[in-house]
């Protein structure tokens, strides 16, 4: 079986192979570095709008429950 390790090695050598895998290396860090951002940005949007949706929900909610109180006490008036 023929031994391919020192053709290898000097195939690296004569295509820079260990700087562009730095550099690759680089490039990949940077991305993972933005999709954890960008991740981030989409969890505060959604947590955001789930605020939102829940401050509504309790406004309602409040309202519904002075209505229900002004109506009672409009009804005990007129009795």
């Amino acid at each position: 079986m023929p031994n391919y390790e020192p053709i290898y090695s000097l195939t690296a050598k004569l295509q820079d192979m260990q700087s562009r895998q730095n550099i690759l290396n680089k490039r990949l860090k940077i991305v993972e570095e933005l999709y954890s951002i960008l991740t981030d940005e989409l969890n505060v949007k959604l947590s955001s709008k789930l605020e939102t949706i829940i401050i509504g929900l309790i406004a309602i909610e409040v309202t519904r429950g002075l209505t229900t109180q002004l109506h009672q006490y409009f009804l005990n008036l007129l009795i």
